[in-house]
This record gives C-alpha cells, sequence and structure tokens, in this order.
C-alpha cells in the first residue's frame, strides 16, 4: 500500500496537484513511524521517524549555516498538524524546540516543474550580530520528494514491519480484469 501511496504523490506532483501531494506525502511519516516506533504516540513516532529519515543533521561548527534555520521534525510535524487539520500550509513557531530553527516566518513555495523549489532560509541580524528574524521557504515539491524518497526506501528494506497494513480494495478500473483486488499488504 505504502508503494501506491508514493506513486500517487508522485501522480499528483506531475499533474500539478500540489496540494494533494502534500497532504498525502505529509502522512508518510505517520505510516513510516508506526513501522519503526509502535509503541510510541502519534506525535513522538513521527518526529523521530522524520528526524531519523528525512531531517538532515546539520553542524553546528559550519560558520555559513550555523544560524539559519532549517526544515526539521518539528517543522514537518507542524505543517502536518495545520495542514490536515485546518487546512493551512504553515507551522507554528512555538512549537518548534530547536534553537536555531526557531523561525518568526514560514512560507511554501510552488515552482514550475523545471525550477528548483529547494529550501532556502534567511537570517537578519541586527546590531552587534544579533539575530533578528529568521526565515524559511519551502518548495512544495522537494519536501513532497524527499518525503516519498525516504519513505519508500525505509519500506522497501523494512516491509516486514508493515504487518498493520489489513485491509481489502477492489479496484474494479482495471481493464484486463475488471474484479482486481489488492489485499492488505502482509
Amino acid at each position: 500500500m505504502l508503494i501506491k501511496l508514493v506513486e500517487d504523490i508522485e501522480r499528483a506532483i506531475e499533474h500539478e496537484c500540489y496540494f494533494s501531494a502534500l497532504a498525502l506525502a505529509l502522512t508518510l511519516p505517520d505510516i513510516c513511524g508506526k513501522a519503526e516506533y509502535p509503541e510510541l504516540k502519534v506525535g513522538e513516532r513521527y518526529k523521530k521517524w522524520c528526524q531519523k529519515y528525512i531531517c538532515p543533521i546539520r553542524s553546528k561548527e559550519d560558520p555559513y549555516s550555523g544560524d539559519m534555520p532549517y526544515l526539521n521534525e518539528d517543522m514537518i510535524f507542524s505543517l502536518r498538524n495545520f495542514f490536515l487539520h485546518q487546512g493551512t500550509p504553515n507551522v507554528e513557531p512555538s512549537s518548534i524546540w530547536d534553537d536555531r530553527c526557531q523561525i518568526d516566518h514560514f512560507k511554501l513555495k510552488i515552482t514550475d516543474p523545471d525550477t528548483p523549489d529547494g529550501e532556502l532560509s534567511m537570517v537578519s541580524y541586527s546590531a552587534g550580530m544579533k539575530i533578528d528574524r529568521r526565515e524559511i521557504t519551502v518548495g512544495v515539491r522537494d519536501i513532497c520528494y524527499r518525503l516519498r524518497v525516504a519513505a519508500k526506501k525505509y519500506y522497501e528494506e523494512n516491509v516486514h514491519k508493515f504487518t498493520f497494513f489489513n485491509f481489502a480494495l477492489e479496484d474494479s478500473r482495471k481493464k484486463t480484469n475488471p474484479f482486481y483486488c489488492l489485499q492488505g499488504e502482509k
């Protein structure tokens, strides 16, 4: 089932249905987190899975990025909550615990398919090099890509952990077999 979800995200991106792709992509850490950390509560396992498989480890010693916020597990989880439960593609800055990732402004960006749309951070400083403002812009295609690639890889390496997939779905659209039925993966 997870591979089908990844394929649906890819199709949504191809057809420029960016919010559909984003909504579905933001559920992937829920699914993979359940497989990896079944004993944890939803938010904890979501963030823990994102931290391990999605968010790069940023070096605090790097002079060019030491103050720059980056898309971390708190932001992704906050975006998931706001978007899936309120229909608002935003994050709640107070839900971000890493000091370096405290932001004053979050923005999603949709670009043309042939235009790069990765993550862009900005920090402005006041007198004395004190941080005055932090912003981050995240490309919708980029976050969908990162989530689906990590989830697909995780699934392929850990298919045995997805025993909770238990469903029956009949897809009568198949021309070669009108009664094709997709069963839960075991």
